[in-house]
């Protein structure tokens, strides 16, 4: 659920807040430059790690260990064009690692991920949605997002040459 609030972020009662940052040592903009003013303390610490490129190496190493999982993640974000395609995918990759963890020794086919986000999300049961999630299903597993075993029944429209 999502709720709005209005007023001061950072005189709100919320547990910890949170300010993403850059690895350049400037806070001059927005809720950035809010921190820098209540916290100087923060900032300069914050600025002193960026002049020594500390930030920067300690990020450096956990990209250059997970490059292929980073590399793969942006290939399949530069293709998601819409947030109607984001949750399509987002709900197949959960369903998908839903249904191995629940049936760890039967295999996991594309019709029964494709069956079960049906039955899960019943608003999605037009023929419209039911061709995108095939569609979605099949590309997962083409770009190796996915191990499922390829069903001949999946409801996926085949490309005319």
């Amino acid at each position: 659920m999502f709720k709005a609030l209005i007023g001061d972020l950072i005189e709100s009662q919320a547990q910890t807040l949170v300010n993403t940052v850059n690895c350049v040592g400037i806070m001059g903009k927005g809720i950035a430059l809010e921190f820098k003013k209540r916290y100087p303390e923060m900032f300069e610490d914050y600025k002193a790690r960026c002049d020594a490129k500390t930030v920067r190496e300690k990020y450096k190493k956990v990209l250059q260990a997970n490059h292929e999982a980073v590399q793969k993640t942006v290939d399949l974000f530069s293709r998601i064009q819409s947030t109607d395609q984001a949750e399509e995918v987002t709900t197949v990759l959960f369903t998908a690692n839903r249904l191995k963890r629940k049936a760890k020794d039967s295999a996991l086919t594309e019709q029964k991920v494709y069956d079960a986000i049906l039955e899960w999300k019943k608003h999605w049961n037009t023929p419209e949605k039911q061709a995108t999630i095939a569609s979605a299903i099949r590309n997962l597993v083409m770009l190796d997002w996915m191990k499922v075993e390829f069903s001949e029944s999946l409801p996926v429209e085949q490309a005319i040459s």
